[in-house]
């Protein structure tokens, strides 16, 4: 039993460690397509920050789906699952930095960080537990009595 514990642990630290990982990359996946869109194609910014957010939101997907929680669950229903928190996190982004600054008067450098990690937090644990959610297998057994 202790084994299996140890080995349930370690999995989620490697799991989590991977998650962190990911979205060092994004950030930069995501940036980079916005300033190569303003720069080579000359797009105006906001065009530029929507189709970097697609960018960005598909590539974490992936990587995510593929190698951090090593989902098999349809394709389509855990995009559209993980799509959907993505926008849902940059609106508790907007409201947690804001609380910081307003509310606690946190300078708001420090407020965005704190933001940043909080959200990255909750991130994983619903990307975990809803957008690649493990199906439990159920085993057949006896037929029901009665």
């Amino acid at each position: 039993m202790d084994t299996l514990k140890a080995r349930n642990q370690e999995k989620n630290l490697k799991e989590a460690l991977r998650y962190a990982a990911i979205g060092i990359l994004n950030t930069a996946v995501g940036y980079g397509s916005y300033a190569a869109l303003l720069y080579f194609f000359k797009l105006h910014y906001l065009a530029s920050s929507v189709l970097s957010n697609v960018v960005a939101i598909t590539h974490a997907f992936l990587w995510h789906k593929y190698w951090t929680f090593r989902s098999k669950g349809p394709f389509a229903a855990e995009y559209a699952k993980f799509a959907s928190f993505y926008v849902v996190s940059a609106f508790l982004g907007l409201l947690i930095t804001a609380f910081f600054v307003e509310m606690a008067h946190i300078d708001a450098y420090r407020a965005g960080l704190i933001s940043i990690f909080i959200c990255a937090v909750i991130s994983y644990f619903v990307n975990k537990y809803w957008s690649f959610r493990e199906h439990d297998s159920v085993e057949p057994g006896p037929p029901p009595q009665g």
